[in-house]
């Protein structure tokens, strides 16, 4: 894909100024002035200095990510199908690598943003999009996805923006998704009889179920599993951002996090790893209960059938208690609402490109599951049949019926009702924040659970009120 010359497409532009302009409308508060910055509510200005001609900013393109190997490799390619276009991608994977601080980081883009400047698109791990005091320094995406006649509802998973959306606003656009799965042990034939009755289910409902099961034998609930997973997925039972809820400190959780306490091996809860061999899943049929585990390559393989059964099977889909699907956002990017109305074209036209099948690396892998559906079947048509040859997987049927029957069962849960897993702001919730700190000093024994439940409380409350102010 090309970009779109904005000369000769004056109308497009204009459609995308104006959604842009009712956008920052709702975003600022009546006090607009340049004083009131400091507190979020500022002047947005969506003017084109030069109408008539595309100056050399509005051709440049800044990027800020966590990992920029991929987003330059996209730009390499973008930059050779677009002349004059400069695109610069800076990574901080040297800071957060190393143990730095993703809180400085997020505030220097902020500082950087506040001051009228900044990069014009930020992966979302960087981007405080969900602090009110920063909200209106982002643009909203969805009025620029409905401006443009090029974009294809019936091409997206659309319900994954919504989810991803905060009061109607979709300030991070992803461009993949991931959620998790959970797989069962086929040795504990009353367990797997349970659950080859259901087709979705809670954190809260497997650790009820390992607590049943531990009467018949002694397993951990799974080897990815621990507090900071049931944190993870359940927080915003306790934690509601709109209406300023906050019931950390209650007999619940203590409970809750201390039965994930009993199920998990310590320091457990960490990147899934997933058994792509049945040696490694004998190993694991003596020790878990369940595999948990996020849509990636490996997960193909439970969604194919094999001579051979597997000793973990029946893939059932984790959700709430709504019966949404729990989605993560992956590889997600914020708008710098200081960016031209052309650098913002520019930008969005990055991102399809990013989503073209044509534009993949080749002998790689998508990881997670793409927003557009055509890059979605892409990747299972391209990667499913390499992740066979590659562990030798034995299939009972032909790999193009694979790929078939992964494609409908994926495409089924894609279009699943949804909540995002990171609906809080990065503060509470995010790499470095403080439900990820105080479960990992739970979970090492340094805090009891009462402990942490009071000082989650009184951490959280403070936040609120000050991103409220």
């Amino acid at each position: 894909m090309k970009m779109k010359k904005l000369c000769k497409k004056r109308l497009a532009a204009m459609l995308l100024a104006a959604a842009l302009a009712v956008t920052m409308a709702g975003c600022a508060d009546a006090d607009t002035s340049a004083d009131s910055a400091g507190s979020g509510n500022v002047q947005i200005s969506q003017n084109d200095p030069h109408p008539d001609e595309t100056s050399a900013d509005e051709k440049n393109l800044t990027i800020s990510s966590v990992y920029a190997f991929e987003l330059r490799e996209y730009a390499r390619k973008y930059m050779m199908e677009n002349p004059g276009v400069t695109i610069e991608v800076n990574s901080y994977d040297d800071v957060i690598s190393s143990g730095g601080d993703w809180g400085m980081v997020r505030q220097e883009i902020a500082t950087q943003m506040m001051a009228g400047s900044g990069p014009v698109l930020i992966e979302g791990q960087l981007a405080d999009y969900l602090d009110p005091r920063t909200e209106a320094f982002f643009v909203d995406w969805l009025p620029i996805m409905a401006a443009d006649p090029g974009f294809n509802e019936e091409d997206w998973f659309m319900n994954a923006f919504q989810a991803a959306a905060t009061n109607g606003r979709l300030y991070a656009f992803l461009t993949k998704f991931s959620y998790k799965t959970a797989t069962t042990n086929t040795t504990v034939p009353s367990l797997f009889e349970k659950m080859s009755d259901i087709e979705t289910v809670t954190i809260p409902e497997l650790m009820e179920l390992h607590r049943e099961m531990n009467t018949e034998v002694s397993f951990f609930l799974a080897p990815s599993f621990g507090v900071g997973t049931y944190a993870d997925y359940c927080i915003t039972d306790f934690i509601d951002i709109e209406t300023g809820r906050v019931d950390v400190d209650s007999d619940r959780f203590i409970t809750a996090i201390n039965n994930a306490s009993e199920a998990s091996i310590k320091g457990a809860g960490g990147p899934e790893v997933m058994p792509v061999t049945s040696g490694q899943e004998r190993v694991w049929g003596d020790t878990y209960y369940f595999n948990i585990a996020d849509v990636n390559n490996m997960l193909f393989r439970y969604f194919l059938a094999h001579e051979e059964p597997l000793l973990f099977s029946g893939l059932v889909p984790i959700v709430n208690e709504r019966e949404e699907l729990i989605i993560y956002p992956y590889e997600s990017y914020a708008l710098n609402a200081n960016a031209t109305a052309g650098q913002q074209e520019l930008a969005w036209d990055f991102i399809q490109f990013m989503m073209e099948p044509a534009n993949q690396s080749e002998g790689g892998f998508i990881l997670m599951q793409p927003t557009n559906r055509n890059l979605f079947r892409f990747a299972v048509e391209r990667d499913l049949p390499n992740v066979v040859r590659t562990w030798q997987w034995q299939l009972s049927g032909s790999v193009d019926k694979a790929v078939e029957d992964t494609l409908t069962k994926m495409t089924a849960y894609g279009e699943m009702p949804m909540q995002n897993m990171r609906a809080l702001p990065h503060a509470i919730i995010g790499p470095g924040g403080i439900i990820p700190e105080a479960m990992r000093l739970f979970e090492e024994g340094l805090v009891s659970a009462e402990q942490t439940a009071r000082d989650l409380q009184n951490q959280v409350e403070l936040v609120m009120m000050e991103i409220s102010r």
